[in-house]
């Protein structure tokens, strides 16, 4: 994992070398990676409060792969039928 944190450190660290837009997504793809991989749950929301990402921490606990809850109110998690 900190090899991921300091490949990522150190591409925020170099702005300006190479494609920025290459850049971009080389930080996107690293941090995607990071997150996808911490031990704690990482839910993101849209501004309507659906779902937009969901960690493997996230799917673990909740039982829901991202597939299955991608595009769904987060109220679904909290609601989720016995």
């Amino acid at each position: 994992m900190n090899e991921y944190i300091h490949e990522f450190v150190s591409l925020l660290d170099k702005p300006g070398n190479g494609n920025s837009k290459v850049q971009a997504e080389i930080r996107q793809h690293v941090l995607a990676d990071i997150l996808s991989k911490v031990g704690v749950l990482v839910v993101v929301l849209d501004l309507d409060g659906n779902i937009v990402y969901f960690n493997q921490k996230s799917e673990l606990v909740s039982g829901y792969s991202l597939e299955e809850i991608q595009g769904e109110c987060f109220c679904k998690l909290l609601l989720k039928s016995e």
